[in-house]
């Protein structure tokens, strides 16, 4: 259905649609929540600086923090807490990914069918006020109106959080999804991923392991690699 997947060179996305008009219309397309569809960021620097974390600049990208965190004293453990914190209590502080929202029409605007999976603990082990994380991640989405028809147009039962990465890429095969848009590339390295599903890597940055990865650097990108620019 989605076609001869291509490389992961910059350059993919300048490529024809990877599907026909014909089978947009048929075409189920997985997205991630986190770090995907939602940005952390700035969110996760704020965090970081009111916790008093040594090391952290304003501009630090999200994978940038979680790697200077980690090198300090319990920095595993620090790293757990900011996750929980920017999951649970203040998850209402991060915003809509930039150009999610303009992706999901353009799907709409097709007729494409839609899926939030995400790889997602109910609760955080270092999260003292033990938020329920499905929860608080519903909660955005409804603020931001992800399930209003005359916004991004979800249904409850399109959004499926999975405790483990395993069950994500099982979910990913039973609901026939055809591209999966993900932040992260274990999860296409999970065993068990299903063959023939276009693997778009959602990431501003390098480097990428996956030889069989188109990589998008924005939604505007994932949208003119699957659907072709100016549709």
């Amino acid at each position: 259905m989605a076609g001869k997947q291509a490389g992961h060179t910059a350059s993919t996305v300048s490529a024809p649609a990877l599907v026909s008009s014909q089978a947009m219309r048929d075409l189920v397309i997985g997205l991630d929540f986190d770090n995907t569809l939602i940005d952390y960021d700035q969110l996760f620097v704020e965090l970081a600086l009111e916790a008093g974390l040594t090391g952290i600049r304003p501009a630090m990208t999200k994978r940038e923090l979680r790697d200077t965190v980690r090198l300090l004293p319990d920095g595993d453990i620090e790293w757990q807490k900011l996750q929980a914190m920017a999951y649970g209590l203040m998850i209402g502080r991060a915003k809509v990914a930039r150009g999610a929202t303009e992706f999901i029409a353009k799907c709409r605007q097709h007729g494409t069918s839609l899926k939030i999976i995400s790889h997602k603990t109910r609760r955080a082990a270092h999260d003292p006020a033990q938020c329920d994380l499905w929860q608080t991640a519903m909660e955005f989405m409804r603020r931001h109106r992800f399930f209003d028809p005359e916004g991004l147009g979800f249904q409850g039962l399109d959004v499926f959080f999975e405790v483990t990465r395993q069950d994500k890429v099982r979910r990913i095969t039973s609901l026939g999804c055809h591209i999966f848009v993900d932040d992260l590339e274990e999860t296409f390295a999970e065993p068990g991923f299903p063959p023939g599903v276009m693997k778009v890597l959602f990431a501003a940055r390098g480097p990428f392991t996956g030889r069989d990865l188109v990589v998008a650097r924005s939604w505007q990108e994932a949208g003119d690699v699957i659907f072709g620019s100016g549709r």
